[in-house]
């Protein structure tokens, strides 16, 4: 928690107190390659903390959409007519 400075205004149904303010972020994963746990830490720049914690869940989630397609290959390609070799991965990240 941080003092009560600069809290929004009360109103008739809500009191402020403090103001909490994100200090850290740990996460934990059993994905391969993946498993020590990461911690993001607020170096005084929250929304620089949420994007390193995004860039980070992209990248495990790309390992793990690959991890899948190579899995169940035969499946995908029953299912697309497409063989994995011609497949590419596409990420749309948002700068």
């Amino acid at each position: 928690m941080m003092p009560s400075d600069d809290l929004p205004a009360n109103t008739n149904a809500i009191h402020y107190e403090n103001k909490h303010k994100l200090a850290c972020i740990n996460l934990c994963s059993n994905v391969s390659g993946y498993t020590q746990t990461v911690n993001f830490i607020n170096s005084g720049n929250e929304y620089e903390l949420v994007v390193k914690m995004m860039d980070f869940l992209t990248k495990l989630s790309e390992v793990c959409y690959h991890s899948l397609l190579v899995r169940h290959k035969d499946v995908f390609k029953q299912l697309t007519g497409v063989s994995l070799k011609k497949f590419k991965l596409v990420v749309i990240t948002k700068q």
